[in-house]
């Protein structure tokens, strides 16, 4: 017959920061004291973890911006035109499970790392705890509010099988992967060398599997022409054609033209400056965001910090007080040894009654220390906006002398009588070219920046019509049977 008997108590040790206060075993506290000792230890504990969660915002934010880094990549679009555009250096699988992964489950990193090295690299009672029960939780609740807060009638789909079946068969081996280590290859021990062999594997596994559903994407789309983008390098090409991130690009400037449009519908009488600073806040609020932005907004909402949509929202509501409404986008600043000659703002915002239009073009030579002469071509493009009709059609060229930063480009909106939808046209920068101001045969690198092109919408003043009665009031006998 067999006795179950209890464990022996275990004594209390001093912690890394507060103490035991007192013998436990040979001076038992008092029901008082214990709920003293508790209301102390839980306050110091919720300090720590709010201490943990602002250095895991830090870590969070950091690892954003290194995989949000982007390089300029020039294509050609179908009317033949080279366009600059930014696409992401990390692949989004690859950074989701290094980086991402590592920034995510920073607190209950921390705090394990922090126990490994007080137990002197055992494991202690809080560390595999902290990772178990990090992905027991990510497994079951999480997906449970998934499914729970779906509206009635709506629905939600994966948009990546591929990738989906992918983390789920290497999220399910990790499991068993685990037991294998610690029951069967090496018993209650954990090498590096577990780590460095599986987890490059998984990687390798990962990545291959998104780039060949980008592809097939690319393919199957019927739109796609053959030869729409050229690039300037045969592996550039390649990259642009499986990059997600070109297409972005594109979807972000009709995002903007979308809104805009939507918020003038819903705000007719709002001022045009005000209606684009909505029309951009919303396009960021829309855009994707990573896994570090929803745990860098989930954090901070929690400690009433600022958030960075209300970061977006401050810097989408800027004034910047001249005639023309200009919407200035979120574009990250790019350093070469080169003059940059870029739109500064690059979208524009006037009433179809404004005359003429005036573009502002940059001329960076932060880069250069000497003194030069900078010319650049321009010329515009029709969108939804017709040449003549709209807009008077512009081309020529711009000079920079050693002193100015800044050029005019006018353009006259034509004002016409006619209702219609507002409309958009394009500008483009080509060919720029630098010279040293006291040798004109000496060239000085120059290149377009990432704004190299101005988007300008036109707004419609004309009015649409009034719909009304003739009176307010009307008389009508009872046996008139039909009224009009």
């Amino acid at each position: 017959m067999l006795e179950d008997k209890c464990s022996a108590v275990k004594p209390c040790v001093p912690g890394l920061i507060l103490p035991v206060w007192g013998d436990p075993i040979a001076h038992p506290p008092s029901f008082a004291t214990k709920i003293l000792k508790a209301a102390v230890y839980l306050v110091a504990m919720m300090y720590l973890f709010l201490g943990v969660s602002i250095v895991a915002d830090r870590f969070m934010a950091a690892i954003e911006v290194i995989t949000s880094q982007e390089r300029e990549l020039t294509i050609v679009n179908a009317n033949g035109e080279p366009t600059i555009v930014l696409v992401r250096i990390w692949n989004e699988t690859v950074s989701n499970l290094t980086l991402m992964a590592l920034g995510s489950s920073a607190p209950e990193i921390l705090l394990s790392v922090i126990e490994i090295f007080a137990n002197n690299f055992e494991a202690g009672d809080l560390g595999p705890g902290t990772i178990v029960g990090s992905a027991a939780f990510n497994l079951f609740c999480i997906v449970a509010i998934c499914i729970a807060v779906i509206p009635s009638g709506e629905s939600r789909r994966i948009e990546r099988n591929d990738v989906f079946w992918v983390t789920v068969v290497w999220s399910t081996f990790a499991y068993v992967w685990l037991y294998l280590i610690l029951c069967v290859f090496s018993p209650n021990i954990v090498e590096l060398t577990w780590l460095i062999d599986t987890h490059p594997v998984w990687v390798d596994v990962s990545w291959p599997g998104e780039k060949s559903t980008a592809i097939n994407l690319h393919v199957d789309n019927p739109d796609q022409k053959s030869g729409e983008m050229l690039l300037d390098g045969a592996e550039d090409h390649k990259q642009a054609l499986i990059d997600p991130n070109i297409v972005a690009f594109q979807e972000h400037r009709s995002r903007f033209i979308r809104n805009f449009q939507q918020m003038r519908l819903e705000h007719p009488d709002l001022p045009l400056k005000q209606i684009g600073r909505m029309a951009t806040f919303k396009s960021l609020a829309e855009a994707p965001k990573s896994r570090a932005f929803r745990r860098v907004e989930a954090t901070r909402q929690l400690t009433a910090a600022c958030t960075p949509t209300k970061r977006l929202q401050s810097a989408s509501s800027i004034d910047y007080g001249n005639d023309e409404d200009r919407i200035e986008p979120l574009i990250t600043s790019d350093r070469t040894s080169a003059v940059k000659i870029s739109f500064k703002p690059s979208h524009y915002i006037c009433a179809e009654d404004v005359g003429i239009l005036k573009l502002y073009v940059k001329c960076d030579r932060s880069a250069v220390q000497i003194p030069n002469i900078v010319t650049v071509n321009y010329y515009s493009v029709p969108g939804s906006a017709k040449e003549h009709e709209d807009f008077e059609p512009c081309r020529g060229s711009i000079t920079f002398a050693p002193d100015q930063d800044y050029q005019e480009i006018h353009i006259k909106i034509v004002d016409n009588d006619v209702y219609e939808f507002d409309e958009e046209f394009y500008v483009r920068l080509t060919t720029p070219k630098a010279i040293v101001a006291t040798n004109t045969s000496e060239e000085v690198p120059a290149e377009l920046g990432t704004a190299s092109e101005a988007l300008i919408i036109i707004v419609d003043d004309d009015h649409g019509g009034h719909f009304g009665f003739g009176s307010q009031v009307y008389r009508v006998n009872e046996n008139e049977g039909y009224f009009t």
